[in-house]
């Protein structure tokens, strides 16, 4: 059913990735289920496709149940259906969230240009400057073997999230700020090989403190603050 050619194509977004493997699971337990052998005579396959998936829910976090098979393969391959049964299931979750997240920022972006709520704005350059920091974040984190995996993959949907939510106008910058916190994790982690992400975090937050002092009506071209100092 799956092989490491399949995994590998596979998008890091968990979506994507976990409709892919249920469409691929569906289409190949259907056609065993119309051969002439018996069901049990591809139960390699079955076992092979269990292990698959309890990898991926792991790595994503994916709220799936995972019995011990019996001894009766038949048995044991109603419980592997049933398991990707589940991953319809957390499907159906994912896309809820994604549809209601598209919906609460679509909703926001439009009620910051109707005058509704306050909001910080980026001009049209740093926007695009931010985009381009994001994603050269996530190729390199993507890249990487020095980062463990579950992390890996929290990073990854948080970059993908500021990529989804980044607009011109948007009510809340600390999803930015945080990325200080991900930029020292990746530090201690690589080190000096780090840099490519710590520069990248560096400029964003730059842009994101010129943009919040505008909106703060703070004077032009102040640096960030430390607020550690003795003196404050």
């Amino acid at each position: 059913m799956f092989d490491d050619a399949f995994v590998d194509k596979l998008p890091e977004e968990v979506l994507p990735a976990a409709q892919k493997i249920k469409a691929k699971f569906d289409v190949s337990d259907e056609a065993i289920s119309q051969k002439e052998h018996s069901v049990e005579a591809y139960y390699n396959a079955y076992l092979k496709a269990y292990g698959l998936l309890q990898a991926f829910a792991s790595a994503k976090e994916l709220d799936i149940t995972f019995p011990e098979l019996t001894e009766s393969k038949m048995d044991s391959i109603l419980i592997i259906r049933q398991a990707f049964f589940d991953l319809g299931r957390e499907i159906t979750k994912l896309e809820k969230n994604k549809a209601h997240s598209l919906l609460e920022s679509t909703k926001f972006h439009f009620s910051t240009k109707f005058g509704g709520i306050f909001a910080y704005e980026f001009s049209k350059g740093d926007l695009k400057k931010i985009e381009a920091m994001i994603d050269g974040i996530g190729k390199f984190v993507a890249g990487s073997d020095e980062f463990d995996q579950g992390y890996k993959s929290r990073l990854l949907k948080r970059l993908k999230k500021l990529q989804d939510d980044s607009y011109k106008k948007i009510g809340d910058l600390d999803q930015f700020w945080g990325l200080i916190g991900e930029a020292g994790i990746a530090k201690a982690n690589l080190g000096r090989e780090a840099k490519p992400v710590v520069d990248r975090v560096r400029k964003i937050v730059e842009i994101v403190w010129r943009t919040q002092a505008r909106a703060e009506e703070l004077p032009s071209g102040l640096e960030i603050p430390s607020v550690w100092k003795n003196d404050v």
